[in-house]
């Protein structure tokens, strides 16, 4: 990225120390945004590198970048999986990531589909979970201030009505309410 005179990067951001033209300026947004998805992409393919050339992958990569040994193995999965070459620019990294583990001859039909039909990576989930037949299982919690039981769908939250008991409060909605503390719990003046 070619940054315009008067304007460096640092450890710490975006360092403007003299006048920036107003085009200059709004043209470091999008160029901004652009580095940002691609380092998933070029952490990636730097690791990727360094194992073949080297045997280095995550060991170096930890020490480098900070990143926990889970999002690493993660990022260099997907990019051994989709190549520079099927990567589609308007899709996020978390896109691909989507498709990754699909059959290999489906990642660029999913991709382009997404694309296409602008899904978000959530989208772009539950399509391909409805073409294979899949459905996400509902999920059943209980507030632990009434007791009122609640099934968590896609959609979001439905309640069910819990047992009638004393510790029942029909205003309750499901999320927890602050409770003040008891007298036993306050501290005592010293």
């Amino acid at each position: 990225m070619k940054l315009p005179k008067g304007v460096r990067l640092d450890d710490t951001g975006l360092v403007i120390t003299g006048p920036v033209s107003y085009r200059d300026w709004a043209a470091l947004g999008p160029a901004i945004s652009s580095a940002r998805r691609v380092m998933t992409w070029a952490l990636g393919d730097w690791m990727l590198y360094g194992e073949s050339a080297w045997g280095e992958k995550y060991t170096q990569a930890l020490d480098q970048t900070g990143y926990s040994m889970g999002a690493l193995v993660t990022i260099a999965s997907v990019c051994s999986r989709i190549p520079p070459a099927q990567r589609k620019a308007a899709l996020s990294f978390e896109h691909h990531r989507t498709v990754a583990y699909l059959p290999v001859d489906e990642r660029p039909k999913w991709l382009a589909k997404a694309e296409d039909s602008g899904w978000t990576r959530e989208e772009l989930r539950e399509r391909i979970m409805q073409a294979r037949g899949e459905e996400r299982e509902p999920r059943t919690v209980v507030c632990p201030n009434c007791h009122h039981s609640f099934v968590l769908t896609k959609a979001g939250a439905v309640a069910f009505p819990a047992p009638a008991s004393r510790e029942t409060d029909s205003t309750c909605r499901g999320l927890p309410r602050p409770r003040a503390p008891s007298r036993a719990a306050l501290p005592k003046p010293s």
